[in-house]
């Protein structure tokens, strides 16, 4: 038995619930939508195997899945996130302030260009920076599983901590500055489906608030890490390579039930962070009518293709019987 079931399966819930949103972001080519949804998406799949993985013990194993799938793609969705949720904003104000021109070909690749730079190019350069500040292999925490750990020192708040909240704070100029050009311009907010192709009033909306409203969830947790690691376990000056690299091959193990109520419990929240993140981005895109059509279509090929049922025969047979009725009635 699982000591914290909830864990994996909160994950596995989150992780299902973005797979849902993914193919509608994908189908209008939104770069910074998509790469929100798949780094989230990552994530939560991530956190689940390793809650699964070490529910009971801190026993090392899996070292290649430590190294290079938690250690790195953690690492580099602490900045894509933000980074995805900038891009985000920073779309929505070119498109919506008052001088804004229409989106050519042109114009939506080089956007397209910059996003995938922030979106993917930095986090993977993150991810080899990440080296440099790179104290030890990882940790593994009881119920969480392997986590990446990083030395304390300047070089590591400029590397890993820095930048998410840069991304975090720009994320709310942009918001402000696209949600007044939406007031602005709300009377003929039509004229933004010439602007951009692919967006709408009630797209435009629903970016606007997901963006901003994950990065209210995740900036207070960039700054808590921020404050607690160079505060509570003390800043650690940088000496050399070989003193930060000393023993790298180290690898930390601690039990959840060994620690203060007070650590666990935060342990704990800082692993749900991204879970409630993933939710987050479903309750705002799960319900929109482009996931509508998605459901619909995914409804109708499992009774076409596994029930082997006429598509749309019997709703189209009611609907005729029902005009019917009404005609003689």
């Amino acid at each position: 038995m699982i000591p914290h079931p909830e864990l994996p399966i909160g994950a596995f819930i989150a992780f299902i619930c973005l797979m849902i949103c993914l193919p509608s972001h994908l189908r209008v080519r939104n770069v910074a939508s998509s790469s929100m949804n798949i780094w989230l998406s990552l994530v939560c799949l991530i956190s689940g195997i390793n809650s699964v993985a070490w529910a009971m013990d801190m026993i090392v194993r899996f070292p290649i899945w430590c190294d290079i799938a938690v250690t790195k793609i953690l690492i580099g969705s602490n900045v894509a996130f933000p980074a995805a949720a900038f891009s985000i904003c920073r779309f929505l104000c070119d498109v919506a302030r008052p001088n804004a021109k229409e989106q050519t070909i042109k114009t939506r690749r080089s956007r397209a260009f910059v996003e995938i730079v922030l979106c993917w190019v930095q986090p993977i350069v993150v991810m080899a920076l990440h080296y440099i500040v790179q104290g030890h292999r990882y940790d593994i925490y009881e119920y969480i599983g392997c986590q990446p750990t990083y030395y304390d020192t300047w070089a590591a708040l400029f590397i890993i901590n820095i930048p998410p909240l840069v991304f975090c704070f720009g994320t709310f100029v942009y918001a402000g500055l696209a949600f007044f050009y939406f007031l602005q311009r709300r009377r003929d907010f039509e004229l933004l489906t010439k602007m951009s192709p692919d967006m709408n009033a009630n797209r435009y909306i629903r970016l606007m608030t997901v963006a901003t409203a994950e990065m209210i969830w995740g900036t207070p947790w960039y700054l808590f890490v921020l404050v607690s690691q160079f505060t509570d376990y003390a800043f650690q000056p940088w000496v050399s390579w070989d003193y930060v690299h000393s023993n790298w091959y180290r690898v930390g193990q601690y039990p959840l039930s060994l620690l203060t109520p007070e650590e666990r419990n935060i342990h704990l929240a800082l692993w749900w962070v991204t879970p409630v993140s993933g939710f987050l981005f479903f309750v705002f895109f799960g319900f929109s009518d482009q996931a509508m059509r998605d459901y619909r279509g995914v409804i109708r090929w499992v009774r076409v293709h596994i029930l082997r049922h006429n598509p749309d025969t019997s709703g189209r047979t009611r609907w005729v019987s029902f005009r019917v009725l009404l005609e003689r009635c």
